[in-house]
């Protein structure tokens, strides 16, 4: 009975470090996260919490629901990326992200196309590899950038440090294998930078009246950019 209980009592204590170091790791890694993000902690967290709400409704709306698109929000500005078939999803789209927050969104949805374009292979191949770059890179917090892959376009959003860290971002963008377009939301707080200028340049990416909501897919026409010095 006596060993009984104490292995019963070993076993407890294991899970009970186990669930401990977890929780532990999962903390560091927020406070890690929370550190280098350019944003404040209010602003974070609201973000955090209208990217949620944003997201519910799209699933929860018959129009929205099995369309491939993501939302993300900075400064209380939505970003949403993905592929639609109808101007009609495209413009749910941006109703319920204004909606929720409030503000105009910054779309970039793609007119669906067939896979044989760009498969979702393809996609998560880009994505994981831009994102290899990114953290290879000491020039750039990888963690204040979102990346995502749409028909093969590089998409990235976020707020960084700096402009070199934005160039840096957008060159690896435009070096990895299969990327047919680069776009790059980002923006850079610079050296004394007010949220007031970084939420101002925001507020000038988000769509106008005459803006078309679908983007036509093309391939880049311009040379990528020079090395990073």
């Amino acid at each position: 009975m006596k060993r009984y209980i104490t292995a019963t009592a070993l076993i407890l204590l294991l899970m009970t470090s186990c669930s401990v170091g977890s929780a532990i790791r999962s903390g560091a890694k927020t406070v890690y996260k929370t550190a280098v993000d350019e944003r404040s902690i209010k602003h974070i967290l609201n973000d955090k919490k209208l990217t949620a709400l944003i997201m519910e409704e799209i699933l929860a709306d018959d129009i929205t629901m099995v369309l491939d698109v993501s939302a993300k929000c900075y400064y209380g500005y939505p970003f949403i990326v993905g592929q639609c078939d109808t101007l009609e999803e495209a413009e749910r789209l941006v109703s319920i992200a204004r909606e929720v927050t409030g503000k105009p969104p910054v779309p970039y949805i793609l007119k669906k196309k067939d896979e044989q374009f760009c498969t979702i292979a393809d996609n998560l191949r880009i994505t994981a590899e831009l994102n290899a770059r990114l953290v290879a890179d000491s020039a750039v917090f990888s963690t204040n950038i979102l990346v995502k892959s749409v028909q093969c376009h590089a998409v990235l959003l976020g707020v960084v440090s700096s402009d070199r860290a934005m160039e840096a971002a957008e060159y690896h963008a435009h070096h990895t294998p299969g990327v047919k377009k680069v776009r790059s939301f980002l923006v850079a707080t610079g050296t004394g930078r007010s949220w007031e200028a970084v939420m101002d340049a925001i507020a000038e990416m988000t769509i106008k009246e005459d803006d078309a909501l679908i983007t036509e897919d093309q391939h880049e026409s311009q040379s990528p950019p020079p090395p990073i010095p």
